[in-house]
């Protein structure tokens, strides 16, 4: 399978329900996290069910509730989809609780396209499969913990 990633800068801004924004382009194959949240746990993600297998799934990790909900993410990527599963793999996090919101980029525009309403029309996904209510998921819906050594996590896209 695959993959290119980019990194995500910190300080995203919202956009809308993921929280996902958009990133400069540097290739590489690997998600990127942020210097101080760096550690030895190595965290594997799989996006399944892609229904259209173009664009980009934007991706943001978060590593404490407070940076969840202003949406300081502490790392992220960008990852070509180039199959109805996109796996991304992020090495040297520190044990400890992790969430993650993401949209696909069907257009690769960059943004979370929305109707006039502000719904999004382009699919989104959350951590543990969590569903937002008028924004992101919360925390306590999307965390889960990365342990030392090597965790995998599955979300299903959704919409």
């Amino acid at each position: 399978m695959k993959l290119a990633t980019q990194k995500i800068q910190l300080g995203l801004i919202f956009l809308l329900v993921t929280g996902v924004g958009s990133a400069y382009s540097e290739e590489t194959p690997k998600g990127q996290v942020m210097p101080e949240a760096s550690g030895s746990s190595n965290l594997t993600l799989t996006v399944d069910g892609i229904r259209k297998v173009e664009g980009v799934l934007r991706i943001g990790i978060y590593n404490s509730e407070t940076g969840h909900s202003t949406q300081q993410a502490i790392g992220g990527a960008n990852a070509s989809v180039t199959s109805e599963a996109v796996v991304v793999t992020f090495e040297g996090l520190a044990e400890g609780q992790y969430a993650i919101n993401l949209f696909h980029d069907v257009d690769n525009n960059g943004q979370m396209n929305t109707n006039l309403f502000g719904i999004p029309s382009e699919p989104y996904a959350f951590s543990n499969n969590a569903k937002g209510s008028f924004g992101p998921a919360k925390w306590k819906d999307a965390v889960f913990e990365v342990s030392t050594g090597l965790s995998t996590h599955t979300i299903t896209m959704f919409k």
